[in-house]
């Protein structure tokens, strides 16, 4: 009996720091025992979970962050001439209206979609069904070709089906392909392909392209290149990150290279 309550006194202590930890010090970590026995194993798997915990925090404080920051220019334009108008005792004329409230309320209404659309992207419960990439592909090059029959729309498909939510993907294929319309000179190409046991999308313009430095960041949550911040144009930076969540999601990657055709390269991996 004293030997097991002798060996068991650092389960005690991994339990007691772990009681004490609040879900504002998650910077805190429990003593690993440098015996390399269960219990040790135990201390480092309890600290690689608080790690991922304090991680977690620390984005959804940044998230919130950014989400304040991008919601409190509209608010402060809509609010600003609602008071003129109470204190002047005038009706907002209508150059106003069309010229602020109806493109800062439209601008309000995307990026509260794209919130949305943000977390139920990192949804892992969600039904999945067989989908065929090439339909989905296909739809959405004659959805492009409508809205800009300017564009000269390409690329190979071959028929490939996956497992997935179809909503999901048919979001992640349309924000990559939205994003090189807005960025493209007069071509994209819109890929499907396999490559091993992987299914392969390829979204690629002939635009400016992305610089290396901003590879990564264009791929985060209210991330934009220098270039793009005008958010008239820009948007919130949300779009890509979307896909990216849908990609992880569905156990699959988003990489972003340069295009032989000149601009960027979007490959999402399923």
């Amino acid at each position: 009996f004293r030997s097991v309550r002798s060996s068991l006194a650092p389960v005690e202590q991994i339990r007691a720091e772990v009681e004490n930890i609040s879900s504002t010090e998650l910077s805190r970590r429990v003593p690993e025992p440098p015996t390399g026995d269960e219990i040790s194993a135990l201390a480092h798997t309890m600290n690689s979970m608080l790690g991922r915990l304090e991680d977690s925090r620390a984005t959804q404080l940044r998230f919130l962050g950014d989400a304040s920051h991008e919601l409190r220019s509209p608010i402060a334009s809509i609010s600003g001439l609602v008071e003129i108008a109470q204190i002047t005792g005038e009706p907002i004329d209508l150059p106003s209206v069309n010229g602020i409230l109806a493109p800062e309320s439209v601008r309000m209404q995307r990026l509260v979609d794209d919130l949305l659309a943000s977390a139920s992207a990192q949804d892992r419960s969600a039904p999945r069904e067989e989908i065929d990439l090439d339909d989905l592909a296909l739809t959405e090059r004659a959805r492009l070709a409508t809205l800009h029959p300017a564009l000269k729309i390409g690329g190979a498909i071959e028929p490939v089906r996956v497992l997935g939510v179809p909503d999901a993907l048919t979001r992640a294929v349309r924000n990559l392909t939205d994003n090189a319309a807005k960025y493209c000179r007069e071509r994209i190409n819109i890929s499907v392909e396999t490559s091993g046991s992987q299914a392969v999308i390829s979204v690629e313009d002939d635009g400016e392209g992305v610089p290396d430095s901003a590879k990564e960041l264009v791929l985060t949550r209210f991330g934009r290149t220098d270039e793009s911040r005008n958010r008239s144009t820009g948007g919130a930076g949300l779009g890509l990150s979307i896909v990216n969540d849908i990609a992880l999601a569905h156990d699959g990657e988003l990489s972003l290279t340069d295009s032989p055709l000149g601009g960027a390269r979007f490959e999402i991996r399923l």
